[in-house]
């Protein structure tokens, strides 16, 4: 079979320079704000929460101060290395001319971190993360079209970025010809890497849309960020322990949750976790990360949370 050659056009070329022109401005606000951080966030967590920091200064700047708050908030949970997904369409009221080419973008955005990128080009995928957050921020005020250009044009270098570094083909004229890869497994056994220093992690939470056990693509870097911890540190057992929001009944709810644990389960045995470690409990909706009122959909309590008892 023959490969095809990669080409990349010369506007696309451009926009790499531009890319990389603005991230590395990006980056030296980073490493000023480095200490901020907890041990157990990760390097991608570290430049979302930075991102985030930034879009909450301009909102505060505009006087944009609910939209400034939900940013400062995203960029705490970052900061202490809790997963902080992308928008999702239940979170922003998007036109609908826009949904198209937003769920798109989105697809692209979950395929990237599906293939490893917020491992792999942590800077990037933080930045096309952040920058698909303002595009859908922007996109449902719809009222400064050169705020959803800008954000949009980001997101749009920065997965440039990625998708030429791992070889995706891109859409529309400005192609990156690459050779065509099989889709990796869901889970893969982590890769050997420089062993780091440790501290007291966990725990990892791994959330879920609406009535689904099924792992999303944004998912799996965290199991297997957890397998990797569970290498690192041996502890005695690894602890899982699934839940549901409020809506729905309370026997669906509860086999939900039980069924979200055992997806769980079977990707840390996968990423190569021993199940003879792992303990499972499922609550379904009794214990809330965010306390609500009977039928209520609430995407933090869709969850499984991946602990350890050393």
């Amino acid at each position: 079979m023959k490969k095809s050659t990669k080409c990349i056009s010369l506007l696309s070329m451009a926009m790499l320079l531009s890319a990389c022109s603005a991230l590395q401005s990006e980056s030296e606000d980073t490493r000023s704000a480095e200490q901020q951080h907890s041990t157990s966030a990760t390097q991608f967590d570290r430049y979302l929460s930075e991102g985030y920091r930034r879009l909450a200064r301009r909102e505060d700047r505009e006087h944009d101060f609910s939209d400034s708050e939900l940013y400062l908030q995203r960029a705490e949970k970052a900061s202490s290395g809790r997963l902080v997904a992308p928008y999702t369409f239940e979170e922003r009221e998007i036109p609908d001319y826009a949904v198209e080419e937003l769920t798109e973008a989105r697809a692209r955005l979950d395929d990237s971190f599906y293939r490893g990128a917020s491992v792999k080009m942590p800077q990037q995928s933080a930045t096309a993360q952040v920058m698909f957050d303002c595009w859908m921020e922007q996109q449902e005020e719809d009222i400064q079209p050169h705020h959803i250009k800008e954000c949009k044009s980001r997101f749009e270098e920065a997965m440039l970025l990625i998708e030429t570094k791992l070889g995706v083909k891109a859409k529309g004229n400005d192609v990156v010809c690459a050779p065509e890869q099989a889709k990796p497994q869901p889970i893969a056994a982590p890769e050997p890497k420089e062993m780091l220093v440790v501290a007291d992690k966990g725990p990892y939470i791994v959330y879920f849309d609406l009535k689904s056990y099924s792992l999303r693509p944004d998912a799996l870097s965290v199991i297997q960020e957890a397998a990797r911890t569970v290498e690192q540190i041996q502890p005695k057992r690894v602890v899982l322990t699934g839940h549901t929001d409020t809506s729905g009944t309370r026997a669906y709810n509860n086999e939900l949750s039980r069924n979200r644990v055992q997806a769980v389960q079977e990707a840390l045995r996968l990423a190569g976790v021993s199940i003879e470690v792992i303990d499972e409990s499922h609550y379904g909706e009794s214990v809330q990360r965010v306390a609500t009122g009977d039928g209520v959909r609430k995407a933090e309590n869709r969850r499984v949370e991946i602990g350890f008892d050393k």
